[in-house]
């Protein structure tokens, strides 16, 4: 009777633990959240753009569009997609300067330079300030105090120097008329390996024109101010024209790394824009022209007094972090607003500047340019919410008008040659719904500031 009973009392045990196991297990699923709810929880980053564009030095980004190589009365036009384009870059940014002095050249110095040496020339957007040129080519601070009485500097040009067997350097302002020559520790040997190891065979060459018509290297201009030198081919350049379909940053992506929380809710304004503000900083979204503007204070930085140089250093983090270019952007311009510094970068594509064909590219933002606005404590960031992809939809063969075409292009147009300060090519870029299309062009800049883009009638 006894054993029977300690059976009843086993069975009744387990029961009861297969039971409480039942509800255990019940309890567990009930608060355990869905799978779905965790990956909300545990949001994955979504970076901007590449990370190829994402890893530049500064002196990539502060770098030239364009090279010149010149030998012996030729000149090569060198592209970002030139092997010796990278190659050059990183060699002009790590050389060593010294021994600056102002000089007053002939028509035989200008002769050699032309005709005779061999020699690269830097082709930048626009005539530049000092403390720009240095953001690429590293100048020390004691000898900046030789260049700042060249205001600007509009090219630089590195030849060999066959009599001190030296690599020279000439900074010319042409807004002056002036030049500060320095001699650099890259030996002519390194300089000539590297000269003849990039291929010129498939280089387009293009013919020095003087902008006044007055030759430097010719003794009768001796007692002249030297004149501008436009590069001009005296072949069409084969082209191509590209259509893209327009790839669109999503606003959220974006916010998810400019505010360290995520729920945000946005303040709509009567003009359609969406303005989220946290913790001191502002992201203002405008959907109708798909555009936005970011405010955030800048990092505090005690050891480094505030120059172009950590600015940009600066600008290049923060776009890093984000992964925030979009493609090969290079610094354009530095235009001084009050105490705050205006930093323009230009889309390079397919090799050349891309130029948004508008009226009102003053008042709003397009995929050709990022801005920043760089004061102490504050940076203010702009940029198209649209991005070309990689790969175009259509590609259509075009050329490029060579020297006597655009020449006569010029004088239909009433542009003088003495009032252009620099041509070089470039793609006009124009919208239509949901597709750009990059057309190649002339870009002529005129030495009063405008900007003309010339196609082939």
């Amino acid at each position: 009777m006894k054993e029977k009973w300690i059976e009843n009392a086993k069975t009744v045990s387990l029961v009861i633990l297969v039971v409480l196991s039942f509800v255990l297990t019940g309890s567990l699923w009930y608060m355990t959240p869905a799978y779905e709810e965790k990956k909300d929880i545990y949001r994955p980053l979504h970076y901007i753009g590449d990370i190829k564009y994402n890893q530049k030095q500064v002196y990539q980004l502060t770098s030239p569009p364009f090279l010149l190589l010149h030998e012996a009365g030729n000149h090569y036009w060198v592209t970002a997609k030139d092997n010796s384009y990278n190659e050059w870059l990183k060699t002009l940014s790590e050389i060593k300067i010294r021994h600056y002095e102002k000089k007053k050249p002939n028509a035989n110095d200008w002769k050699y330079l032309f005709q005779q040496a061999t020699g690269i020339e830097l082709f930048f957007f626009h005539d530049l300030p000092i403390d720009t040129i240095s953001a690429f080519i590293h100048i020390d601070e004691p000898d900046l105090s030789f260049l700042k009485d060249l205001t600007k500097v509009s090219r630089i040009w590195l030849y060999s120097d066959p009599q001190t067997k030296q690599i020279n350097i000439w900074f010319i302002s042409d807004f002056r008329g002036e030049i500060v020559q320095a001699t650099t520790d890259l030996s002519i040997f390194q300089f000539e390996k590297q000269f003849n190891l990039s291929e010129k065979t498939d280089l387009v060459t293009f013919e020095a024109i003087p902008a006044n018509n007055k030759p430097p290297w010719d003794p009768a201009n001796n007692n002249i101010p030297f004149s501008r030198i436009i590069y001009l081919p005296n072949q069409p350049i084969n082209a191509k024209k590209y259509t893209y379909h327009l790839q669109e940053i999503n606003i959220n992506d974006m916010k998810q790394f400019l505010f360290s929380v995520d729920n945000i809710t946005p303040t709509e304004l009567s003009n359609g824009e969406l303005v989220y503000a946290y913790d001191g900083r502002t992201l203002t979204y405008n959907k109708q022209d798909n555009y936005m503007v970011y405010i955030g204070p800048m990092p505090e930085n005690p050891d480094k007094e505030k120059s172009l140089v950590t600015d940009i250093i600066q600008i290049n983090k923060f776009m890093s972090d984000h992964r925030g270019w979009t493609g090969n952007y290079l610094l354009e311009k530095v235009q001084r607003q009050g105490s705050a510094n205006r930093y323009t970068f230009r889309l390079v594509h397919q090799d050349y500047p891309v130029f948004w064909a508008t009226e009102n590219h003053l008042s709003k933002q397009y995929l050709d340019t990022i801005q920043f606005q760089v004061e102490k404590q504050e940076k203010r960031y702009l940029r198209y919410m649209y991005t070309l992809p990689e790969k175009p939809t259509n590609v259509v063969e075009r050329s490029l008008p060579d020297k006597k075409s655009l020449l006569s292009i010029l004088t239909e147009r009433k542009i003088p040659l003495d009032k252009v300060e620099r041509i070089f090519p470039g793609y006009r870029a124009s919208k239509k719904e949901k597709q750009v299309v990059l057309e190649p062009v002339w870009v002529v800049m005129t030495v009063d500031g405008k900007q003309h883009l010339i196609a082939l009638p």
